[in-house]
């Protein structure tokens, strides 16, 4: 059980803090971990894990294991395994990529992934956290406020902490390979001086190739459906993994499943299971094939909704897009798929005069 001061306490003999308290309280309570501009955030704003400041990767995390495990376990009230601390880094530094290519959608089914779910006795879990990234903040280290909480040494994070040495510009930061389709952290993340600007011009070209294969199609589509065609691509680009160009995203590349459609759809030419083979998913003998079959199949959903925003609702709203395996919503599908929506105008609009 953690122990912290109680509400009494706080009142009586910490005015400044209780006030501070409420002020962040009155700006709203998140109940589960949610990605935002600031980085991972948790209850009445605790940043569990900031953006990081590297230049060319922006909307990677920085995560510090300790200060991530700790908070999280006086969050939760319960100390992790080490197991459970290897996944739930493994998934937050999985975030952390997605976000750093500009896959916001696949960075919040990372994070969904990371099992956290949602604090139980919501505000009584943010103040507990507030209190402690306060500790956190003013200098205590993690270890010494997870004996302050009743933890003791938390051996899951002493295991972590000692098999996973930190790499990367201030020694904050982990990278799991393995979440990221293989290779060296060095070759995830690309973060040395030399190869880090084509960072960001990879992301650039990858979606240019994106439209390019699948703009043809798209406006056909997005006629018929009387949609622009940017939110076609947006819901496809995020849906397939930029057209199978992600490392995870081999039912685009392998079965040209645009749409992320399961299996029995029309015009699939076979199936495919997901890693787990609980999942089995339609493959197409085209992308246009997978096009059309969403039209097809879908289409009535958002038929003349032109508004980036509503097409997404209309769609997570049908439970047929942006649900995750165990039925629950991902958290900010509307908010991605409508970024996405808008990031590919720019893009779109090189290819005005085809």
């Amino acid at each position: 059980m953690t122990v912290l001061p109680s509400r009494d306490d706080t009142g009586a003999d910490h005015t400044a803090l209780a006030a501070a308290w409420r002020d962040r309280r009155r700006g709203g309570l998140s109940a589960y971990p949610v990605l935002t501009p600031a980085g991972l955030v948790l209850g009445t704003g605790t940043l569990l894990a900031k953006r990081s400041k590297d230049a060319w990767a922006p909307q990677a995390l920085d995560v510090d294991a300790g200060r991530l495990l700790t908070l999280l376990a006086i969050a939760y009230d319960r100390p992790h395994t080490a197991e459970q601390a290897r996944r739930i880094l493994a998934k937050v530094q999985a975030a952390g990529r997605a976000l750093a290519a500009d896959e916001p959608v696949q960075a919040a089914i990372h994070l969904a992934h990371a099992g956290l779910g949602v604090l139980p006795d919501a505000d009584n879990a943010a103040r507990r956290l507030f209190l402690a990234e306060t500790l956190l903040d003013q200098g205590m280290n993690p270890e010494t406020l997870r004996k302050v909480a009743g933890y003791g040494d938390d051996q899951a994070v002493l295991k972590y902490n000692e098999n996973h040495r930190p790499s990367g510009p201030g020694g904050g930061q982990f990278y799991s390979p393995s979440d990221a389709g293989g290779g060296t952290p060095s070759s995830v993340m690309n973060r040395g001086h030399g190869a880090a600007r084509p960072i960001q011009n990879d992301t650039v070209e990858k979606k240019r190739r994106f439209v390019q294969r699948t703009i043809g199609v798209a406006r056909e589509i997005a006629a018929k459906l009387n949609v622009p065609v940017e939110n076609i691509l947006g819901l496809s680009a995020l849906e397939s993994g930029w057209g199978g160009q992600n490392p995870d995203s081999r039912f685009a590349k392998d079965g040209n499943n645009y749409f992320g459609q399961h299996a029995h759809s029309k015009y699939e030419n076979g199936t495919m299971f997901n890693k787990k083979g609980n999942v089995e998913m339609s493959t197409f003998a085209t992308l246009e094939d997978s096009f059309q079959s969403f039209a097809e199949s879908h289409g009535n959903l958002i038929r003349g909704v032109r508004d980036p925003e509503e097409f997404a609702r209309k769609l997570q709203d049908s439970r047929r897009f942006g649900i995750l395996e165990n039925g629950e919503p991902v958290v900010d599908y509307v908010g991605n798929v409508a970024g996405t929506i808008r990031k590919l105008r720019p893009i779109i609009a090189e290819h005005a005069g085809e």
